[in-house]
């Protein structure tokens, strides 16, 4: 897998190279960490993107159906606040790889031992979008069907991504930010969290809001919405009011409401169980 990938650098990544004191204080998810390597190829990557070298992580399942769909997914988070860990990353994205699916994730500028700054939404776009350039020379990769997946700040990553490229063939924001003014009224210590992230002005936030520009997202690209009603880091009004937007402008977007919380505490399986549905809706 290593050698068609379009990267500065790349690690297969082993169960040893977890951090002792994962091993000696966490024995359960160690050991989940050990049964999942035993089913996919998880490798640490660098890659570059604009002017900036951007670490990361590739998924793949050790047995697959060639070439496989893929699937950028974008982390939450900002800084090092989510920052992907091997734990992290097999958790979030273990069950894409368990149904075939290759997957790529970004750390984003600034973090994660990445170069750059991170800026919510800013340039660290292109982060996400330029993993597609790291499979480039990968037979094994369907370079027709490669769609993107986000959790809370990597929900508004997805739909900014839609409003930059039309090769996306599906799309899924879980418990996404689309309206930071609203986040930053709710939460007063998330703002000051990014204030030295952007210049923090009215015109900033808008451009990291895609509630303002809901026409800029892709026509063609189906998009689903997943929010639990129960969040209290992002309110499911925000989604709410995104698909409501987008349905007036006549894209394809779906809404999906649950009772749970942001991190999907009590209906996880459900959720991604409908996720795997839209993304193998023909």
């Amino acid at each position: 897998m290593k050698a068609c990938l379009s990267v500065v650098k790349s690690r297969v990544v082993q169960a040893n190279d977890v951090p002792l004191k994962v091993q000696e204080n966490k024995p359960q998810l160690y050991q989940f960490i050990c049964d999942a390597l035993q089913t996919v190829d998880l490798l640490s990557i660098q890659y570059p993107s604009e002017k900036e070298l951007i670490n990361g992580f590739v998924l793949a399942p050790k047995q697959m159906i060639q070439p496989a769909p893929l699937v950028l997914y974008c982390r939450g988070g900002a800084k090092n606040f989510g920052m992907l860990t091997i734990a992290n990353v097999l958790r979030q994205c273990l069950w894409l790889c368990q149904k075939g699916y290759v997957v790529a994730a970004s750390q984003y500028r600034g973090n994660g031992g990445s170069t750059g700054k991170d800026q919510f939404c800013g340039q660290d776009v292109f982060d996400v979008l330029n993993l597609k350039e790291v499979f480039n020379e990968c037979q094994w990769v369907n370079q027709s069907n490669i769609s993107i997946i986000g959790h809370s700040r990597g929900g508004s990553m997805v739909l900014h991504c839609l409003s930059k490229v039309n090769w996306i063939k599906k799309a899924v924001s879980i418990a996404g930010v689309s309206d930071l003014a609203q986040s930053y009224l709710a939460r007063p210590t998330m703002q000051e969290f990014h204030r030295d992230m952007y210049e923090m002005t009215t015109q900033n936030i808008q451009k990291r809001s895609p509630i303002y520009w809901a026409d800029a997202i892709c026509k063609n690209t189906p998009l689903l919405l997943a929010h639990g009603i129960d969040d209290r880091k992002v309110h499911y009004s925000q989604s709410v009011k995104m698909a409501e937007a987008l349905k007036k402008l006549n894209r394809p977007a779906t809404l999906q409401l649950y009772f749970d919380d942001h991190s999907f505490s009590n209906h996880l399986s459900l959720m991604r169980r409908n996720v795997l549905q839209f993304l193998e809706e023909v």
